[in-house]
């Protein structure tokens, strides 16, 4: 399964190998528009092209055996034009995903597994001759359970684990040695065909999509489609350096804008899970939001740039260590930041309960704030506990919910309120039947009437017109906001 769109989604040379081939291409070109004799040329191009294949070959051979494919029962959103909403409903669907330990530690989309009840998943098995030799065209399969070690929504990760030993696992490669033109090359289960090799560049390494959202991308024109989801994205060497997450396309297909989540990320998400069953992400209390010249222009600010200190909970690492809101932070452990982005993931990287200093200009004076990180509330948060759609699911919201203190009972969850409804699937606001909801928001009113559970969120819903206004106070990430809309 691959999203269509995002949810609306360092300088060494290039490696070794990867310039080899370049340039054997780029011999091959050369050598064509020289005054050589034909039948010298010929022959020389056909053993540069060869050399070429060869070398694709080779890195064909190394990735492929450690490659799964990825089948998901559950619950997912239903996406069928012919609907009016994009509802919640029980599926059948396939992802990619990749080996990362030999001792069956298996890495893909968090958005492949959301809502499934049984996961399995397809393992590469090499058929072997009476000699012990590997046939290298054919590769057997054979399926085995999976569980869910952790996932997390916001950088679209998810572990797996298979009760396997000794199978072949792909390395991680770095991120930050990635060019603008570098070859990469996309694996993985296209449309259920497994075993799938794509070739292309790196159009951006460096990818994000507004300045407030969450993530950055690898934006590369290697042919992905749906079901390549979780699947690697290598260098020439065979190394991850992403994992393919989305797809823009007006057509449903490969349109040359692939995104791929950059392998810092990955790697940094898979060993906290690994570590923990989930990835904490840490916080001071505070809601940054990134300054934009615009808003700069509104506000009469001084300067253009930096992370705007939005809201500071009350109560919180931020307040007590003395961040106003209004403050501009434009450093984090001394490493300037300027967007929320990089504010975010500095924070992020640091170990709960540790120190992180903030330099904030407040009144066109420079400012240091040390806070102390804390866990950022709702990450221990897990979806896949709602499995009764006729309980849990509401289709005028677009979202599958749980009662708060339903679900107190088997996570520990820091909110607002001990009474709400959290939700636990969404569509996107983006489809129809989404409203802006998200995994892990908490609904606590609904046009001002307390929420005490699904029952009265859905009763509210189910009696109102039409176009009708709704305001829903929703808590997301340790604020509160009013979501409002009108009925469709």
């Amino acid at each position: 399964m691959l999203r269509t769109q995002p949810h609306v989604i360092h300088h060494m040379p290039p490696p070794a190998s990867g310039f080899r081939i370049g340039l054997l291409l780029g011999l091959g070109l050369l050598l064509a528009g020289s005054a050589l004799p034909r039948p010298a040329l010929a022959q020389d191009a056909a053993q540069d092209l060869n050399a070429i294949s060869r070398s694709l070959q080779e890195l064909s051979n190394r990735v492929r055996p450690a490659l799964v494919q990825v089948l998901v029962t559950g619950y997912s959103p239903f996406e069928d034009e012919r609907q009016a909403g994009a509802a919640l409903t029980r599926s059948k669907s396939t992802g990619s995903g990749f080996i990362v330990d030999p001792d069956g530690y298996i890495i893909t989309n968090a958005h492949v597994v959301q809502g499934g009840e049984r996961i399995e998943v397809l393992l590469n098995q090499p058929p072997r001759t009476n000699e012990g030799d590997v046939r290298s065209l054919v590769f057997e399969t054979r399926r085995v359970p999976a569980t869910v070690v952790g996932l997390d929504f916001e950088t679209d990760v998810a572990v797996l684990k298979v009760a396997e030993s000794g199978l072949p696992s792909l390395p991680f490669g770095e991120w930050a040695d990635l060019r603008q033109g570098q070859l990469v090359f996309a694996f993985g289960a296209p449309r259920g065909l497994d075993n799938t090799m794509t070739m292309g560049l790196v159009s951006t390494p460096v990818r994000q999509f507004t300045p407030d959202y969450p993530m950055v991308y690898i934006q590369t024109d290697a042919p992905i489609n749906p079901g390549n989801s979780g699947g690697p994205l290598v260098n020439a060497d065979g190394e991850v350096v992403g994992i393919n997450t989305m797809i823009l396309s007006e057509s449903g297909g490969s349109e040359g804008l692939g995104y791929a989540t950059p392998s810092l990320v990955v790697e940094l998400v898979y060993g906290k899970i690994r570590e923990s069953g989930w990835f904490p992400k840490g916080t001071i209390g505070v809601r940054p939001q990134t300054v934009t010249p615009t808003m700069a222009h509104a506000l009469g600010l001084r300067q253009d740039w930096g992370v705007m200190i939005a809201d500071v909970i009350p109560g919180g690492p931020g307040a007590q260590a003395g961040l106003q809101q209004g403050d501009i932070a434009v450093a984090v452990d001394g490493e300037p930041v300027d967007n929320q982005l990089a504010f975010s993931w500095r924070i992020y990287e640091k170990a709960v309960g540790s120190p992180v200093q903030v330099e904030v200009v407040r009144n066109g004076r420079r400012v240091p704030v040390t806070a102390r990180v804390t866990e950022r509330p709702g990450d221990r948060f897990r979806p896949q506990t709602a499995v009764s759609p006729e309980r849990n699911l509401l289709l005028r919201l677009g979202i599958m919910g749980i009662d708060l203190s339903e679900l107190a009972q088997e996570v520990r969850l820091a909110t607002r309120r001990p009474e709400g409804v959290a939700v636990l699937m969404a569509a996107t606001a983006s489809d129809r039947g989404g409203v802006g909801l998200a995994p892990g928001d908490v609904v606590y009113e609904i046009n001002g009437r307390p929420v005490d559970g699904m029952g009265t969120l859905r009763s509210v819903m189910e009696a109102l017109q039409p176009g009708a206004p709704v305001s829903l106070l929703v808590e997301r990430e340790g604020s509160l906001f009013y979501l409002t809309f009108e009925v469709s």
